[in-house]
């Protein structure tokens, strides 16, 4: 199974689930499991943090991948070959007399793919992705679009009034590929630049994220019994990655949401405190929840 990972700028105000404009804790940005409530890596945003960037990523969202990037390659097996056995697990007796073997670190077998907003989209983002072996898919800001393709694609902001949105529809997504070849130093990779859907401005820039691109329709549905509503909404590969994976988030906000894990108070910095007590709890019931899932160890299932 891929695994997933989900990037997100979570801000710390007052309502963590809303983007506000008051903002008195900053913000952190937060590499998510898919499957899993697990943060594996966070970058906390503030004055005292280390504005060195690396060369070519000077904006603050690129920076953050290739620094989020240099710590997912450390749990990466192929990058652990070299470790001795004994380091990478140990064994803690079990009441039953078994003795119980875990991974003292995450290890995955290949380069995880990775889903992110267009705050860390980029060209230069995808080139760096796609030489390590990753995978990514992103929304694509309009400034960040690249140059050679930019006339043939969604650019320009659409206004509520504007009736040729509503009318006019592609049989197909614009979709755009680079192959690049592999070198000494890198290996191939596939870029692709899709739009989100006929209608609108955005689009989908990724990395050795789709092997075939089609418009399709979607069902949904919202209601139960006789109030259940179905229809239909225009969907293709790019836009249902995205959407299929980015929702991760959403259920992790949610979640906090329902923690209800605060309190009224001046002191400011009591706000960022709250909201990483909650996202450990959060992540402590998620670890719960995956030990009665028999997931880890039969002994431990709890019916539902």
């Amino acid at each position: 199974m891929l695994q997933v990972f989900v990037i997100i700028v979570d801000s710390l105000a007052y309502k963590i689930h809303d983007v506000l404009s008051l903002n008195v804790g900053g913000q952190t940005t937060m590499l998510y499991d898919v499957s899993r409530r697990y943060p594996r890596h966070y970058i906390h945003r503030h004055k005292l943090t280390d504005k060195r960037r690396p060369p070519g990523f000077n904006q603050e969202g690129p920076a953050e991948i290739v620094q989020m990037v240099k710590e997912i390659d450390k749990l990466i097996q192929q990058n652990n070959h070299d470790s001795q056995d004994d380091d990478m697990f140990t064994s803690v007796p079990h009441p039953s007399g078994k003795l119980l073997r875990y991974q003292k670190k995450a290890i995955f077998p290949r380069p995880p793919h990775l889903v992110a907003d267009n705050y860390f989209s980029g060209e230069h983002v995808m080139d760096f992705i796609g030489k390590k072996g990753y995978g990514m898919t992103c929304t694509c800001r309009r400034d960040r679009i690249p140059k050679p393709i930019k006339d043939y694609v969604h650019h320009e902001k659409v206004t509520n009034y504007d009736l040729k949105a509503k009318v006019m529809r592609f049989q197909n997504p614009i979709t755009a590929i680079k192959q690049v070849t592999a070198t000494d130093s890198s290996k191939a990779y596939t870029k692709t630049f899709v739009s989100f859907q006929s209608t609108g401005p955005t689009n989908i820039a990724g990395v050795n994220n789709l092997p075939s691109c089609q418009l399709y329709v979607s069902k949904k549905d919202r209601g139960r019994k006789d109030d259940k509503m179905v229809w239909g909404i225009e969907q293709n590969e790019g836009r249902e990655t995205y959407l299929g994976h980015y929702f991760g988030i959403d259920i992790a906000d949610h979640m906090i949401q329902n923690a209800n894990i605060r309190f009224i108070s001046w002191r400011f910095w009591h706000m960022p405190y709250l909201h990483a007590l909650s996202m450990g709890v959060l992540a402590a019931y998620d670890m719960y929840d995956e030990c009665c899932d028999v997931d880890l160890y039969p002994d431990w299932k709890i019916p539902q």
